[in-house]
């Protein structure tokens, strides 16, 4: 991945939410339940959030010169929230 390749500093760095995995309805960033289904997206949306943590930090012990921690870090976050920016951070840091 080549530097141009990574999100804006305003993209979310787990990967937005765009369907519903229990109906695939299209979903309203913000919404917490399925427009179609009622489905409940408190838990994925958590676990985007948490993704999104635990890369920033794989991010900050690289940023600190540290790669062992960095990479476990994004393993970590590839585990929790699979984006294809998380899978290029942690295959770079393999």
């Amino acid at each position: 991945m080549e530097l141009h390749e990574l999100p804006a500093k305003n993209q979310n760095l787990a990967g937005p939410l765009q369907k519903c995995p229990i109906c695939r309805a299209s979903w309203v960033e913000g919404e917490v339940f399925c427009r179609r289904c009622g489905a409940d997206m408190t838990w994925i949306l958590d676990a985007q959030r948490l993704g999104r943590t635990l890369l920033l930090r794989a991010l900050a012990a690289l940023a600190c010169g540290d790669p062992r921690r960095a990479a476990a870090w994004a393993r970590r976050a590839r585990l929790v929230h699979s984006t294809p920016f998380s899978r290029e951070v942690a295959r770079f840091l393999e």
